[in-house]
């Protein structure tokens, strides 16, 4: 169900540069459902909380659109899934694959749709596919 909910998003964001507030609700809902009986829960929302609400205030204070809001509650809902750390890495990795794939599939937009890369990331960092404790050797 997590892999559906990404892949939506991921196609919502390259069609229309939109991510869906629902899809985001579904996301929420995954990882209440996944984490209901784990201490991380409680760590993982106020995470959720203060990195949403400080990034809002960040974009509204600085008023030029660097990331979308979209994207700023998709990174916020990754922290319901995994540290804060984690997340940072997964910003991080998707930032590096948004570089490539606007080289490679050549967008001649202003925007690139972040959403693609950050639900590439995040499954990446989830699924432990691509590791960065492996990576520094922890």
């Amino acid at each position: 169900m997590l892999l559906l909910v990404l892949a939506y998003i991921a196609w919502a964001d390259v069609k229309s540069f939109r991510i869906p507030n629902y899809s985001i609700i579904c996301l929420i809902t995954i990882a209440l459902y996944i984490q209901i009986n784990t201490p991380w829960l409680i760590n993982g929302s106020l995470v959720f909380l203060f990195g949403g609400g400080l990034s809002i205030i960040g974009v509204q204070w600085v008023k030029k659109e660097f990331i979308g809001m979209g994207d700023i509650k998709l990174i916020a809902s990754f922290c319901l899934f995994l540290s804060g750390i984690h997340v940072l890495f997964i910003v991080w990795l998707s930032a590096l694959l948004g570089l490539i794939g606007a080289k490679v599939f050549r967008f001649h937009q202003e925007k690139i749709p972040f959403g693609l890369y950050l639900s590439i990331g995040f499954t990446l960092v989830y699924f432990n596919i691509f590791s960065f404790e492996h990576m520094l050797g922890l």
